[in-house]
């Protein structure tokens, strides 16, 4: 796969505008400090926004079989055929989500996904934790739904809330802090919530919360609509 990676990129060219960009930049130029002195808002943004979607992939592809089998009695290989077809359907309805987003904006998508996250956690995990095989389909399915809808706005939002002059370094930063922060960290505190509080959806009520914050944060920081804006 690395190889492939490697081949495409060898074969993509950089657009018109990043190489004008490139071409009028000034020796001392510093990416990172330019970013952080101009970015510093828009990579507060793409932090908490990506860190909703890092969360719920992280949970999705990387507890969830674990989670299953733990608090749901089901056996492994029961656990990893729902999380299969759940990841499955992950790859069938993301590019609808994006579709949708090209569409009516990144903004829209982002708000609508929130707001499923934040109201159908908890039921998801809930159906997860059921013990029955057909049920913890079930709530991966609406999770997925919800997940899918929220990334049809924040896997092209993080690029376009930059422009071409500092997009890659200020996207990378706070794409992999965020990713790390919560994605990274999602097995890890999905498993301590249930050990200290012996509620087997507490991960539920955590991916709820982050979702909220993230819906608030979107108001009170007044992220803007990016698509058709890249530049």
């Amino acid at each position: 796969m690395s190889a492939v990676g490697l081949w495409i990129r060898s074969k993509t060219d950089e657009s018109e505008l990043f190489k004008k960009t490139a071409a009028e930049r000034p020796k001392e130029f510093s990416p990172i400090r330019e970013s952080f002195r101009e970015n510093w808002v828009g990579m507060l943004q793409v932090f908490f926004v990506l860190g909703v979607t890092a969360l719920g992939f992280y949970m999705l592809s990387a507890y969830f079989v674990t989670y299953i089998q733990t608090t749901g009695d089901l056996s492994r290989e029961q656990s990893l055929l729902t999380n299969a077809i759940a990841m499955a359907s992950y790859t069938i309805f993301l590019p609808i989500a994006g579709h949708l987003g090209d569409r009516f904006g990144r903004r829209p998508m982002l708000i609508a996904g929130a707001i499923l996250l934040a109201v159908t956690s908890v039921p998801a995990f809930g159906l997860v934790t059921s013990g029955h095989m057909g049920l913890a389909f079930l709530g991966q399915t609406i999770f997925v739904l919800a997940l899918c809808c929220y990334g049809g706005g924040c896997y092209t939002f993080f690029c376009e809330r930059f422009s071409t002059k500092t997009r890659f370094t200020s996207a990378a930063i706070s794409y992999n802090i965020s990713y790390a922060a919560l994605g990274g960290t999602a097995p890890f505190v999905g498993t301590w919530l249930v050990d200290i509080t012996g509620v087997n959806t507490a991960p539920g009520y955590y991916m709820a919360t982050v979702a909220a914050v993230c819906l608030v944060l979107i108001f009170v920081t007044r992220l803007p609509e990016t698509r058709g804006r890249l530049g």
